[in-house]
């Protein structure tokens, strides 16, 4: 009698909408008389059916067998499921924080009245002020005003021509473009110039 390891190889069954199935190979000691080889040939179970005894293995021994082939089999479960729950931010109406970042603000009247310099955050992480660079529009140099965030007003489509009123947009497909992106194209502030020349200067650095 000479001491050989007996391939065995255990079936598992994934649930039908998880392929493909996983198959465990484990190696199970065996005796091997001289007259009969094919004693220790690989053996397939059927699906569902597993090792739970066999020549020269313990039942302390083939349980641990059967722990670390399910152990497998969930781990290999686990990273299906997760691949399938991928999310988007579209989905879940959120926007990237940097694309609102040096954004045009424009007034009712479609004019550009400056960009988002920097967007503020309060102790608890919520957007609370918007500092927006208008010192061009009112012809005064550098200066930058605050804002709430609940004042701005959010464009998904470009702003339309002051001078000729049409639109700026391309067509349909344009316009499909911009909703599907995760940021608005523009934001919207209701001032006029004497109201932006009488905010007081904001520095957003200190």
């Amino acid at each position: 009698m000479s001491a050989l390891m007996r391939p065995v190889k255990a079936g598992f069954n994934a649930p039908s909408d998880v392929r493909p199935s996983v198959i465990i190979l484990v190696a199970l000691p065996c005796q091997l008389p001289s007259a009969s080889a094919n004693e220790c040939l690989p053996m397939q179970l059927p699906p569902g059916e597993f090792v739970t005894s066999t020549r020269g293995v313990t039942a302390k021994e083939s349980k641990m067998y059967l722990k670390l082939a399910a152990v497998a089999v969930m781990s290999m479960l686990l990273s299906t499921a997760a691949f399938a729950q991928t999310q988007t931010a579209s989905d879940k109406g959120q926007w990237q924080a940097s694309k609102l970042i040096h954004m045009n603000v424009y007034n009712d009247q479609n004019e550009k009245i400056g960009d988002i310099k920097e967007l503020m955050l309060d102790k608890n992480g919520k957007v609370n002020t918007v500092a927006i660079g208008v010192g061009g529009f009112l012809g005064m140099g550098e200066r930058d005003v605050a804002v709430k965030f609940d004042q701005l007003k959010w464009s998904n489509e470009p702003p339309k021509s002051t001078s000729s009123g049409a639109g700026t947009t391309t067509g349909s497909a344009q316009s499909q473009a911009n909703r599907d992106r995760n940021y608005p194209d523009h934001a919207v502030l209701a001032a006029t110039k004497d109201q932006l020349k009488a905010m007081p200067q904001f520095d957003y650095n200190k």
